[in-house]
């Protein structure tokens, strides 16, 4: 890959898609800016915390399809998600553009918009 950014954001998807919350943990920093819908968490205990109790109930799986370094040196990420129950029916279905900034190879924050 051209660039260390998308490289990290992307690694980040794979630990994410393989439920693996430590190994995204290594992509993100220690003051990391997270949504949570209408609120925001702050901290990496705080996303420890928000993907465990994700995974206990829900089955997320995120493809990105294009991966952009914009002017300002986000990264901005389109992808596709499906979300499903523990039994594996399907829940929702979606695409979003995520909107990644990164400080030292680490992602300190992410934007969800959904077009």
């Amino acid at each position: 890959m051209e660039n260390k950014k998308k490289e990290v954001v992307l690694a980040a998807y794979d630990a994410y898609n393989a439920r693996d919350a430590e190994a995204i943990l290594t992509f993100v920093s220690d003051d990391v800016d997270w949504p949570d819908g209408d609120k925001r968490l702050h901290g990496r205990d705080a996303l420890r915390q928000y993907w465990l109790n994700q995974w206990t109930g829900t089955r997320t799986h995120d493809t990105p399809t294009d991966v952009t370094e914009l002017s300002d040196g986000r990264i901005r990420v389109r992808l596709d998600q499906i979300v499903r129950d523990m039994d594996g029916a399907e829940i929702s279905r979606g695409t979003f553009e995520y909107f990644f900034e990164l400080r030292d190879d680490l992602i300190t924050r992410l934007d969800i918009i959904k077009p």
